[in-house]
């Protein structure tokens, strides 16, 4: 596998993630799906996540030097040594934070009666 190929990195590292069974926790194989951007530098291979995704991503950051988790990666990236995660820099205001401040969206939940239940990205 060509590290250069930025989907094929994707893939693997979250192969190898599934592949540690119940060793760890199994939301591991699913952050490399969340990362904008996965890259080998050298020996490291650095997740770069969006802001609002820290929470998620603890796992990952607490298991991190893990010689299993390690192991295994290096299936996908033969001279791993570690990993490194990197957050965008962001409020970390949640959207519903942000509805709540437009005047437009607060007339329309004082006339409706209405209430923020749930907010989801489509796309």
């Amino acid at each position: 596998m060509d590290p250069a190929d930025a989907e094929a990195l994707r893939t693997g590292v979250s192969e190898a993630l599934k592949s540690l069974g119940a060793a760890l926790p199994r939301t591991l194989a699913t952050l490399p799906h969340m990362a904008t951007r996965l890259e080998v530098a050298g020996f490291v291979l650095r997740f770069h996540f969006p802001a609002n995704v820290r929470n998620t991503a603890q796992d990952l950051e607490q298991h991190r030097a893990n010689p299993h988790l390690l192991e295994a990666l290096r299936k996908v990236v033969p001279v791993l040594q570690t990993v490194e995660l990197h957050f965008d820099e962001g409020t970390g205001e949640k959207p519903e934070d942000r509805l709540r401040r437009e005047p437009a969206f607060q007339a329309l939940l004082k006339a409706t009666g209405g209430e923020i239940v749930d907010v989801r990205s489509e796309g």
